[in-house]
């Protein structure tokens, strides 16, 4: 699974399909069993999310790079 943790209307504006949409305002929310991984836009934000939800006992790993460098590894599948 992936969780994206931008805000919504970056989310909206493209995002990884199948993806979910956690903005890093809203963690306290995230209820996931499975292992998850955690992207954002540059990796800062994703970064911050990982920390936080792997101190509260998460299966969790950062994207480094985030879209950013999804979009440069993946190009046939740019959000």
């Amino acid at each position: 699974m992936i969780v994206d943790v931008r805000e919504r209307f970056e989310y909206a504006s493209g995002h990884i399909e199948g993806s979910q949409n956690v903005p890093l305002t809203k963690l306290k929310a995230f209820d996931f069993q499975e292992r998850v991984y955690i992207i954002c836009h540059s990796g800062a934000r994703s970064k911050i999310a990982t920390q936080y939800l792997y101190r509260r006992g998460y299966d969790v790993i950062n994207v480094k790079g985030g879209l950013m460098k999804w979009n440069s590894v993946v190009p046939s599948r740019k959000v």
